[in-house]
């Protein structure tokens, strides 16, 4: 049954009121006529059979939309004007890992539901509502559900009805993941590629604009003599060197960190809430964790400077401090900012302010 059809039906809810209407007015009309008795019976009949019409009217609309939701393939729920479970069939009961008895008269909140009970909220006139919903069932699972919801409008002294199918998508959600990560991710070292770096640095640059301040620092790693260690050993062991490396610097970096490859033997690390002097001091001990923990004893050159407003020069001055570092010997980082940084006496020279030529 289509939401037309449904609407359709409901059109009778009016008829008990016009027979209301109707039976009281012509019960006021002869009691003010002649007082009687039998009139006034009638009047109590007609009242009561109104209101029994009115009640089963409601029960078979109640029990039409329960034999439609209990046939479905998909999950079904029906909540009434309090947003609570008043029948849910056994597909819903079985995706989240529930009985049916347990599911009635609950608030989906409580089963993870939260978002679904803010798009009721926000529906308003509007009848319907679709959307992707991620809840973790009874069992751990955790699954993206497409979601529909139809609101239904019973009219004066009717409960209003939300009628909520979940179709379980999570299948096409986790593949559709997958291949937005191998679009994102650099196959070699696991590492994010440049097309996300470059979406990911244009974030930031926007949000420095925005508010015309930045507390995000770029990091731009270069591996010393690299071309050698491919001359020397051979690509394969080259290949190695980059995932041992990519390996290493997702380990030490933070969860909000971006780190990705841009080039051949080229990383960036995007350091989101991080100044210069804390990000001068991360990058050092990484160089220090990399030149300790690499088989092959590989060293690193890097420049950071703070993400402003434009992508190119914030890029460009990263690559400038970069450069800067592989001038004065290799295996240092290189800062672009008017930063001096106490620590490190050995590399207070990398953190001279490269001066605007």
């Amino acid at each position: 049954m289509n939401a037309r059809q449904f609407t359709s039906d409901t059109k009778r809810k009016f008829l008990p009121f016009v027979y209301l209407l109707t039976i009281t007015g012509w019960g006021i009309y002869t009691l003010t006529h002649d007082y009687s008795w039998q009139a006034l019976m009638l009047l109590v009949i007609g009242l009561m059979m109104v209101l029994r019409n009115y009640q089963l009217e409601s029960r078979r609309i109640d029990e039409k939309i329960a034999g439609i939701a209990a046939h479905s393939i998909t999950g079904v729920v029906i909540l009434n004007q309090h947003q609570r479970i008043d029948f849910a069939n056994k597909s819903f009961a079985k995706l989240i890992g529930y009985t049916r008895s347990q599911l009635n008269g609950e608030n989906l909140t409580q089963y993870g539901f939260s978002t679904l009970n803010e798009a009721l909220d926000k529906l308003g006139a509007k009848a319907h509502w679709k959307g992707e919903i991620k809840v973790t069932n009874r069992f751990g699972d955790h699954l993206t559900l497409d979601t529909h919801v139809t609101h239904y409008e019973m009219g004066v002294g009717m409960r209003d009805r939300y009628v909520v199918s979940f179709r379980d998508i999570s299948r096409r959600a986790r593949l559709e993941n997958k291949l937005k990560n191998l679009a994102e991710k650099d196959p070699l070292t696991g590492c994010w590629n440049r097309r996300r770096f470059d979406k990911e640095l244009a974030r930031h640059a926007t949000i420095a604009d925005r508010y015309e301040a930045s507390n995000t620092t770029l990091a731009i790693i270069d591996i010393d003599h690299f071309k050698q260690i491919n001359d020397q050993h051979g690509h394969d062991v080259g290949d190695q060197v980059l995932k041992e490396l990519g390996k290493l610097m997702q380990a030490q970096c933070r969860e909000t960190d971006i780190v990705a490859r841009v080039g051949g033997e080229e990383f960036a690390i995007i350091m989101p809430e991080t100044n210069v002097r804390n990000a001068f001091e991360a990058i050092y001990r990484l160089k220090e964790t990399i030149q300790s923990k690499s088989v092959l004893g590989i060293t690193i050159s890097s420049g950071i400077t703070m993400i402003n407003r434009s992508v190119e020069q914030s890029y460009r001055m990263a690559d400038k401090a970069l450069y800067r570092a592989k001038t004065l010997g290799r295996n240092r980082v290189c800062s672009a900012e008017r930063e001096q940084v106490s620590r490190h006496h050995s590399e207070v020279e990398d953190l001279t302010v490269i001066n605007n030529k």
